[in-house]
């Protein structure tokens, strides 16, 4: 199964190729800013990565794609990641750096963060500041409803037990927690998140994190 996903995902690289083979970017993948290297295996990964082939098919960072031109928009959308790149090098700290960034490498990527360009910044709204519109927000504190604030700052009613409702960004979002023993929880979300992303989790039990 995980080969035949590496297949697809290699012949779509293919295809973008061909399909952009004469479009050029506006600017090269090496000027996008660089993060804060923490070590020399970290700062050599990145270089590598900068260095790879399918950044010419999907690009790095959608500052570099002309308005016209759909081949890259459309690979942008599908396998790009603005935020940490199609290798996961971008983040602090970087996917598997002692793996080579090769196709195999940006699917497993891509399938902890799929299509996370389309859910962030095409259907979703995570390159600007989001609202939030409590419609119903019940915990163990009490209830809320009909609260709004400019900057949306939770994705659930509360660290205890809560059902939240509301709209971030004026986009519909609705959250389940449910806490057992006060040691392990149930989190169930969907929607646009505080961020401005549209995500989906369902984790059924879970240990909870130490109060700070």
């Amino acid at each position: 199964m995980q080969g035949r996903i590496l297949l697809h995902f290699a012949i779509f690289i293919l295809f973008q190729l061909l399909l952009s083979g004469c479009a050029g970017y506006r600017c090269p993948t090496s000027h996008i800013n660089r993060p804060l290297c923490e070590s020399q295996e970290h700062r050599k990964n990145l270089s590598e990565a900068t260095r790879s082939p399918l950044y010419r098919a999907v690009p790095r960072h959608r500052c570099q794609i002309q308005w016209y031109d759909l081949p890259h928009w459309t690979a942008w959308a599908i396998a790009g990641n603005d935020d940490d790149g199609i290798f996961g090098e971008y983040q602090r700290r970087p996917y598997r750096p002692e793996m080579c960034n090769t196709p195999k490498k940006a699917l497993r990527w891509w399938a902890r963060n799929p299509f996370h360009n389309l859910f962030h910044y095409v259907i979703g709204s995570a390159h600007c500041v989001n609202s939030e519109f409590v419609l119903l927000n019940l915990n163990c504190h009490g209830v809320q409803s009909l609260r709004y604030t400019p900057v949306a700052y939770r994705n659930f009613g509360c660290r205890g037990s809560s059902f939240f409702f509301a709209l971030h960004g004026w986009k519909p979002y609705i959250a389940l927690r449910l806490v057992y023993f006060n040691k392990y929880q149930t989190d169930i979300y969907l929607g646009w998140r505080k961020h401005g992303a549209l995500g989906f989790k369902f984790h059924p039990f879970k240990k909870r994190e130490p109060d700070h």
